[in-house]
């Protein structure tokens, strides 16, 4: 089985997971949209900014998603300290990528997040060769061994996003 798929099949559990939870489970709802919508920037911000930091040059979506990020002002800013950055990025690539995607379904299914302060991140469109780019390097991974780790830091990448989003609602 390819990287690719282990990554899908083996995540959609604590993928699942993710989209019941706040600040994701909420994002199809008009109400409230606005502080939904900055929770869940927040837990991206958390999760992706210093993945986006890393690949600002690389691409020029990297840049802006990152200027997004970085950039973005919340009330919980002072209370929550930016996370360093990861060892390895493979498994942070999927996500962040495929969430990305999934912003492109949320904006076309709730048309409202486009009036909110911080709508940008959710519309930036994904480039195709980043996506085709990204499926070329998982490809590359054949070794059992490597995928396994890269499967289970993908799984702990979501249950630590799940974990934000808990964090940003108790806040």
């Amino acid at each position: 089985m390819s990287l690719k798929d282990r990554f899908k099949n083996e995540t959609m559990p604590m993928h699942k997971s993710l989209e019941e939870q706040y600040p994701f489970n909420k994002l199809m709802q008009q109400e409230n949209i606005l502080k939904t919508s900055n929770d869940a920037i927040l837990c991206f911000k958390l999760m992706f900014l210093s993945f986006v930091k890393l690949n600002k040059d690389k691409h020029d979506f990297y840049k802006e998603t990152f200027e997004v990020l970085f950039n973005y002002k919340s009330h919980l800013n002072d209370r929550i300290q930016e996370l360093n950055p990861k060892d390895n990025h493979l498994h942070l690539e999927y996500l962040f990528l495929g969430s990305r995607m999934g912003n492109q379904l949320l904006v076309n299914k709730n048309p409202a997040i486009n009036e909110v302060e911080n709508a940008k991140y959710f519309q930036l469109p994904l480039p195709r060769d980043l996506w085709e780019n990204f499926i070329a390097k998982l490809n590359k991974v054949e070794d059992s061994q490597v995928q396994d780790l890269l499967v289970q830091r993908a799984k702990d990448s979501f249950i630590e996003l799940t974990n934000y989003g808990k964090l940003v609602e108790l806040i």
